[in-house]
């Protein structure tokens, strides 16, 4: 692996709970652009740990997170705007994670608002793209949440990250609550999206056969220190 090209890197993480319990031990993941970078592990081994170490959500107790070879401090309050524009989360329930009181378009526009200078007047087109690039059609702006299918909010939900246009796109167990079919078309949607745009994927999942199928490197994480299986 070339890391000379790496969009970001986590070296040598280590993570200890409030009560003094250490979760994650001299962990080391360099993520590529246009890869997909897999995390599996049993429940408890810090998998959604390290992703929110990532996105800035949870301090790390030592080693270091860099973006493009610049360092990134422990937590989002103290990144920088455009740190925080760059490392998106699509957490694992969108239903939870997208507001149920509004619009498809209402919900997209908002990391606009925050990341980008888009102009008010061009949002809508900008919203319109966004639900396409995610296999969605535009008019789906007008809708709620509670109005569409698990696979269509988890589409809502990573086009709601990449407007922000980010580096690294953090999919926390995206797949889990999908049958197989959606789930095959959120993996072909990543794979479309990380091509076309040069993304950086970090996909926590337990699903082995998605891996197998989907990832391009492996990050297997155990109760204790971490130990990287093979690609």
């Amino acid at each position: 692996m070339n890391t000379s090209t790496a969009t970001a890197r986590v070296t040598g993480l280590s993570i200890t709970l409030p009560d003094g319990t250490p979760l994650l031990a001299d962990t080391t993941l360099t993520l590529q652009p246009g890869r997909v970078h897999a995390v599996t592990g049993p429940s408890g081994s810090g998998k959604t740990t390290l992703l929110r170490a990532l996105a800035g959500l949870h301090p790390a107790t030592t080693g270091t997170l860099t973006l493009h070879g610049r360092p990134l401090t422990g937590t989002h309050h103290t990144r920088t705007r455009e740190q925080l524009r760059r490392i998106q989360l699509v957490p694992q329930n969108p239903l939870g994670a997208l507001n149920p009181a509004r619009t498809v378009g209402a919900t997209l526009t908002r990391p606009l608002q925050l990341h980008t200078t888009t102009p008010p007047q061009q949002r809508p087109d900008r919203v319109a793209r966004l639900l396409t690039a995610v296999g969605l059609p535009p008019d789906f702006a007008t809708r709620h949440p509670g109005e569409l299918s698990g696979g269509q909010r988890q589409r809502v939900s990573i086009a709601r990250a990449l407007a922000a246009d980010p580096a690294v796109l953090l999919c926390d167990e995206i797949t889990s609550a999908l049958d197989a079919a959606t789930a095959d078309g959120i993996m072909a949607l990543l794979r479309d999206l990380r091509t076309a745009r040069g993304l950086a994927v970090v996909l926590v999942t337990h699903d082995l056969n998605l891996v197998a199928a989907h990832a391009d490197d492996t990050l297997h994480l155990t109760p204790g220190p971490l130990h990287p299986a093979a690609p």
